[in-house]
């Protein structure tokens, strides 16, 4: 790993920001219930945890690394486990799918509510402090721009967000390195000179990809450390607020 200074700096935002786990085990456990009583599935254990386990997160925070979440690159591989637990419970796969969508793509209002109980501090600590060390802040997300941008408002990191890459923006979705150009060419950067923080494998490879300087993973997502040191992290940290302690962001302190 090269020494040059990191001036620009691109976060996920689910699982990296804030802890994934947190934030949206409420949210699907709601689903879950809401996707067996709509449908009519039959309402066991073994159904029940068949489905969290396919989603990736059940109702006592659990977590299963190769759920739907935490691999939203993994379209066909989500698809054909979709597929398999309608089959074996006899339900229409329009229908569950189109319920899956509506409930897990856009249940702002849930979000916001969990959103509401995490003390954003430390992260708007660690804003103030990247751009007092004049380090250009980036976002790349699947999430949409809306969501994202009510996000940053809750957070208190609206006015620090100088990039933002999203699920409608003009540009291959990670792990393409699309993201990583647009951003070196909107600050004059090196992409040595970019750091890039995630939670998930694709964060480690759309970094790898875009031949980054330096790749953090954090363990606020999947917490799947061998993965994220795999698919090429540098270093793994538990949560965002230990990049405060990082010497090489911090060089110039």
């Amino acid at each position: 790993m090269a020494s040059t200074n990191i001036k620009g700096i691109i976060f996920d935002k689910d699982g990296t920001l804030y802890d994934y786990v947190q934030v949206w085990a409420p949210v699907i456990n709601n689903a879950v219930k809401t996707i067996f009583i709509s449908l009519n599935i039959e309402h066991s254990e073994k159904a029940t945890s068949q489905l969290y386990e396919i989603i990736g997160i059940d109702n006592n925070y659990n977590i299963y690394k190769d759920g739907i979440v935490f691999n939203h690159h993994k379209v066909v591989r989500a698809f054909f486990k979709l597929l398999g637990f309608c089959f074996r419970y006899k339900v229409n796969p329009f229908s569950f799918y189109k319920m899956m969508q509506k409930l897990l793509l856009r249940p702002a209002d849930m979000i916001k509510e969990q959103l509401d109980l995490i003390d954003f501090k430390p992260v708007q600590d660690l804003m103030d402090r990247l751009k007092k060390n004049n380090i250009k802040i980036g976002i790349v997300t699947n999430d949409t721009t809306a969501s994202a941008r009510v996000c940053f408002k809750m957070m208190g990191i609206t006015d620090d967000i100088e990039f933002l890459r999203s699920k409608e923006s003009n540009c291959r979705k990670k792990p393409n390195p699309e993201a990583i150009k647009q951003f070196c060419n909107a600050f004059n950067l090196k992409p040595e000179e970019v750091a890039v923080v995630g939670d998930a494998t694709s964060d480690m490879d759309f970094a790898k990809n875009g031949s980054c300087g330096y790749i953090i993973g954090l363990m606020t997502g999947n917490k799947d450390r061998e993965g994220l040191i795999k698919h090429g992290a540098h270093i793994i940290y538990d949560d965002i607020k230990c990049l405060n302690n990082d010497k090489r962001i911090f060089s110039g302190d």
